[in-house]
């Protein structure tokens, strides 16, 4: 009986085929995070060698597409491309897309340069730059809304390194203070990315949560390995903002968070002031989030029982709801 699909390992082999698509699903199932691409494809291979060395030749070309991913809320869109294959090495020839808030007008504002090597076609080694003006971007794992300036390097196969400089335009980023337990990861993937990048303030970055509002300047970075939780690392400085306790709402005249590796649980030294019933009132709040150090003080030099008190407007103080994750509205060591 006859054989089909069966082949010798050492024999050799010559494909030649061609066609247009609307989608890029065939590629799309061994990039990391990426969902769909979808456009107008034109794809031209060729496989020649044999079945254990094969060598690709060809060329790939899309047209008003878009790449839809599982770390973007919006897709980027209008891409343009074409690619070049040679005995398995992909260079990209031209790669343009456009990252712009929906509505906006859709100018390119993206451009990716450089190559795949595509020996192990399954694993692919990745040497790709990504350069950005002014990308609009909402970050879903992160929570982050905003426009950047991109300068990123792709490199690597099993481990595929992300690295280099986006600089924040106007972004406000929506986190909780917490640290980092060096767990293992949720899950083993055959991919691993590995983040390393440098987030200077540029313009204008607002951090938010359930603890403070605030603008602030400097320079972060962020490392994440894998699915393990994200690290940081860096100082940023008040320019202004509010910080919530016991209800009250007070203004920062000074301060700044220090962040060592240990994931989003900065050291700070802040100072912030409200007032109550023409009573200026002002706290000193030294350490960690989750185990912070607070120094009140007032206009009228009242005792820290006293200040409390007013901030409680009353309530007995052994009363309060404290919390050891962050002290949020409380706090859990008060001098």
């Amino acid at each position: 009986l006859p054989q089909f699909g069966k082949y010798k390992q050492k024999e050799p082999l010559f494909i030649d085929a061609q066609g247009t698509f609307d989608n890029m699903d065939f590629l799309t199932t061994y990039l990391a995070d990426v969902d769909s691409i979808m456009g107008k494809v034109e794809m031209h291979l060729k496989l020649s060698g044999t079945p254990e060395h094969i060598i690709r030749d060809g060329s790939i070309k899309i047209q008003n597409g878009n790449i839809y991913t599982l770390l973007l809320t919006d897709p980027i869109r209008n891409i343009n491309g074409k690619a070049n294959i040679k005995e398995n090495q992909l260079t990209l020839e031209s790669f343009t897309g456009s990252m712009n808030k929906k509505g906006s007008p859709g100018q390119n504002n993206l451009t990716i340069t450089g190559g795949v090597d595509l020996t192990q076609f399954f694993k692919p080694q990745y040497d790709l730059s990504v350069k950005g003006d002014e990308l609009y971007m909402q970050v879903l794992e992160s929570d982050i809304v905003g426009s950047v300036n991109a300068d990123l390097k792709i490199t690597g196969r099993d481990t595929i390194t992300i690295a280099g400089d986006v600089g924040l335009i106007k972004v406000e980023m929506f986190q909780e203070f917490s640290s980092n337990e060096y767990g293992a990861p949720a899950e083993e993937s055959d991919i691993i990315l590995d983040y390393k990048i440098n987030f200077p303030i540029i313009g204008q970055f607002t951090l938010l949560n359930s603890q403070i509002e605030a603008k602030l300047i400097g320079e972060i970075s962020y490392t994440k390995l894998g699915n393990y939780e994200a690290d940081y690392a860096g100082e940023l400085q008040f320019e202004k903002g509010k910080f919530y306790f016991y209800g009250d709402i007070f203004d920062i005249t000074y301060g700044y968070l220090s962040f060592d590796n240990q994931g989003f649980n900065p050291y700070m030294e802040v100072e912030a002031v409200t007032v109550i019933e023409d009573e200026e009132i002002t706290l000193r709040i030294v350490g960690t989030f989750d185990n912070p150090k607070i120094y009140p003080s007032s206009s009228s030099g009242y005792s820290p029982s006293d200040i409390f008190e007013i901030l409680t407007m009353g309530r007995r103080f052994e009363e309060q709801e404290f919390t050891t994750t962050g002290f949020g509205q409380q706090t859990q060591q008060l001098f």
